[in-house]
């Protein structure tokens, strides 16, 4: 495979979660998941012109086998902004669909009933996550979705036809470098998408050591490809919480590396996630103090966006998204509390404008608007942000998801009963969804977000928390997969929030009953819980449970 930087289509992530969060994961299996019995549709809904399978997870993996065709799964969400640009702008295109026609394709929406299920199986850590599987089950590789359509294509054509699987490919690599394997198994490395992949088998310290190996020994003629270890490499530093000590021969040869990358237009293309998203990490890591080694590092990393940002063959949404590591360079010089330079609010302002005005529908303002509200609040102009969110968010596919945003800005305004009123809002907009385009579990999202948000902003509002917090317990306890992968990280989240608000309350009895209603209408659920995914009866029974010896 030979990477171009034709005509690029990228897929923009969550601008305002890849400033604020980070995702996590579990451990990776090398042979197929068992799959649950009866499990769900695999999609909730498709295109006419995408083949994706007709029927259960389980049954797209059997069909696999029987076929002996790679299976494609693409895990993805209605409210997801940056799934909505991978799902409109990569998956219909013609050299796309030519060759998932070879593949058992499964669009497998998270919040549909049983997915959970499958998610924890499979791993996966965020929204979208594109895995490719061999006729075996075996995972291969996860394709990162910011790349160009074309090389998106050629990409997943490399890996529909992999000789290997994933763990099989990593031992060799450790064993041999970089000179030693095949090209397109190198390539598939060189790509994978190691942040949205917590299976590997790799701890930290193997990850690293053979992203930097294979940085510092991939031949200088295949520059995009050593490139793409470099990028994730400084990436995997970047997102340490405590700084990562960097003697100063290896920080020099760091910096010589990236400055490589941001003056070349094919490696900036074949690395966006890092030129869009990791700008003011990266630069803090390689030069952590202003100055002689920082001033030039900063220029070329803003050079390079200005010329993604100029690029016309680029989508509306990925040119808005070129502005991302600008506001956090002038961020990161001016201090969080301080101002941005007035031009730069101005370009925001002025983008976010022509970047409005651009949108064709509303599946394409789901994602965009992700985009120009997470710059303006990321700029300071967070009032902005929030007068585009009220009056934008029916525009889109899921206003749940912004509206939720909106109750965020209203939180940190110290407006806490406007914030609560619209967590509720959110939430029970996403109930009516679900009967519509949204999954089964999508008001369980919204429905805890909201009830931690009641109980820290309201807590005195007993009555209508207990209320609520019956109709969201029935609403998740009516699925399967109430207690699997991230439905199941909420409920733990919304259990600690609860036990938290009684023990704050000087007459804990009122919100005790509270606690031990919810805690009996969980356990009476109980024992009707599937098996066949992870341990759901020992998770459902601990939920509220006393501490030991309480």
């Amino acid at each position: 495979m030979i990477l171009r930087s034709a005509v690029r289509v990228t897929v923009s992530v969550s601008v305002a979660a890849l400033l604020v969060a980070s995702l996590a994961g579990c451990r990776q299996t090398e042979t197929a998941p068992a799959p649950p019995a009866g499990a769900g549709p695999a999609r909730a809904a498709a295109e006419e012109d995408i083949p994706w399978f007709e029927g259960s997870v389980e049954a797209a993996f059997a069909a696999a086998a029987a076929e002996r065709k790679p299976l494609f799964l693409y895990w993805g969400a209605v409210w997801c902004p940056p799934c909505h640009a991978l799902r409109t702008r990569i998956f219909p295109r013609p050299e796309i669909r030519a060759r998932l026609a070879a593949a058992v394709a499964v669009y497998l929406d998270g919040d549909t009933e049983r997915a959970q299920i499958w998610g924890e199986k499979l791993g996966t850590t965020g929204y979208p996550t594109v895995i490719v599987f061999d006729p075996d089950g075996r995972e291969v590789t996860r394709l990162p979705s910011l790349l160009g359509v074309e090389d998106f294509a050629e990409l997943l054509a490399t890996a529909l036809d992999a000789a290997r699987p994933l763990a099989e490919r990593i031992a060799e690599a450790e064993r041999v470098g970089p000179n030693g394997m095949p090209p397109a198994e190198l390539e598939l490395l060189a790509f994978h998408a190691w942040s949205q992949d917590a299976r590997s088998g790799l701890d930290a310290v193997r990850r690293r050591a053979l992203l930097e190996r294979f940085w510092r020994e991939v031949p200088a003629d295949r520059p995009v490809v050593r490139s793409r270890f470099l990028a994730t490499y400084l990436s995997d530093l970047a997102g340490e919480q405590e700084p990562v000590p960097l003697e100063d021969s290896r920080r020099e040869a760091l910096t010589a590396g990236l400055h490589a990358l941001l003056a070349d237009r094919e490696q900036c293309a074949a690395n966006t996630e890092l030129v869009l998203y990791r700008a003011a990490a990266v630069v803090a890591l390689l030069a952590p103090e202003a100055g002689a080694r920082r001033d030039p590092l900063v220029a070329a990393w803003e050079a390079a966006a200005r010329a993604l940002e100029d690029d016309e063959s680029w989508t509306t949404n990925d040119r808005l998204t070129a502005l991302v590591p600008r506001v956090e360079l002038a961020r990161l010089a001016a201090g969080e509390e301080q101002p941005l330079p007035p031009a730069l609010l101005q370009r925001v302002r002025e983008r976010v404008r022509w970047a409005e005005a651009r949108v064709a529908d509303d599946e394409e303002m789901q994602a965009v608007m992700d985009t120009m509200a997470g710059l303006l609040e990321a700029a300071g102009l967070t009032e902005e942000s929030r007068a585009l969110l009220s009056e934008k968010s029916a525009s889109t596919v899921a206003p749940y998801y912004y509206i939720g945003w909106l109750a965020g800005l209203e939180a940190k305004a110290g407006h806490a009963a406007e914030s609560v009123a619209l967590y509720r809002r959110a939430w029970q907009e996403a109930r009516v969804a679900q009967d519509g385009a949204a999954g089964r579990m999508t008001p369980l999202r919204w429905g805890t977000s909201y009830l931690r948000q009641a109980m820290k902003q309201t807590p005195e509002a007993t009555e209508a928390i207990g209320a609520d917090l019956a109709r969201v317990l029935d609403d998740a306890l009516a699925g399967p997969d109430a207690f699997a992968g991230g439905n199941w990280s909420r409920l733990e989240s919304l259990a600690t929030a609860l036990l938290a608000w009684r023990a704050e309350a000087e007459d804990s009895a009122p919100r005790g009953a509270v606690v031990e209603a919810a805690r009996a209408r969980v356990l009476a659920a109980c024992a009707g819980l599937p098996n066949d995914g992870p341990d759901a009866g020992a998770r459902c029974r601990s939920f509220l449970a006393p501490a030991p010896g309480a």
